[in-house]
């Protein structure tokens, strides 16, 4: 499981041989001068959505930024700017191969619902990690949620005929996690203590919401790296259990 935007102390405090990490081109500065191969697993994602929403444009200059950024940290698994809703399938995957072509890296493909069915097809022939939103945020993880999930079937069961690993975008639901076995998943859940406040507990794999008083919320800091340590007994757990 990676865990997004992961920042300061923490890195010090946990075993990076056992930290499986996502982080965002926009959040980059969270890594600290990590060295991204120390990580267990990492994975890096363009942040192109973050950047529109905060009135950057998704440019030849914004491309390049993000292949000098794959190529300088030594990254192996970075995801696609799958930017479909905005400027079509058919760009992304011209902005696709600019990068692969670049980078000497294939790409994490992510499927959209205009891709089809014949666009997962394409995808776990080709590619060898892809991805599928289950956020809850996105059209295709709307379309999976309405539908009960029951076609995350389809997509495990085509993306092992060809032994593709599938990544879960934006996924904390146990009972979906423990039911669909993907390669890896992600979620910033963890940082909404230092956000909203929220405490979370980990136990006997469940991660539990717990409520607080108004004044030991105050101190966000604590209750940020409280939940950081949540969340690694969970990352620990999906290895072993999941």
């Amino acid at each position: 499981m990676a865990t997004d935007g992961l920042v300061g102390d923490f890195y010090t405090k946990f075993p990076k041989k056992e930290l499986n990490i996502l982080t965002s081109f926009e959040y980059k500065s969270s890594l600290m001068g990590n060295d991204v191969r120390e990580f267990n697993h990492f994975i890096a994602d363009s942040g192109a959505f973050t950047a529109m929403a905060s009135g950057k444009k998704i440019d030849d200059k914004y491309i390049d930024a993000y292949i000098d950024w794959i190529k300088c940290e030594h990254i192996d698994n970075y995801i696609e700017m799958d930017i479909d809703e905005i400027v079509g399938y058919e760009k992304v995957k011209e902005i696709r191969n600019r990068i692969e072509r670049a980078t000497g890296k294939q790409s994490i493909p992510v499927w959209h619902l205009g891709r089809k069915k014949e666009g997962w097809l394409d995808m776990v022939q080709n590619f060898s990690y892809v991805a599928l939103s289950l956020s809850g945020f996105t059209d295709s993880s709307k379309w999976l949620k309405a539908n009960d999930w029951k076609p995350l079937h389809f997509f495990l069961e085509t993306a092992a005929k060809y032994n593709t690993k599938v990544h879960a975008l934006g996924c904390t639901n146990w009972p979906l996690l423990r039911k669909f076995h993907f390669f890896s998943s992600d979620s910033s859940t963890w940082s909404l203590g230092e956000r909203y406040g929220n405490c979370f507990l980990f136990q006997d794999g469940v991660m539990k919401n717990i409520h607080l008083p108004k004044k030991f919320k105050k101190d966000k800091k604590t209750l940020g790296f409280h939940n950081k340590q949540q969340w690694f007994k969970a990352m620990q757990y999906a290895k072993i259990k999941m």
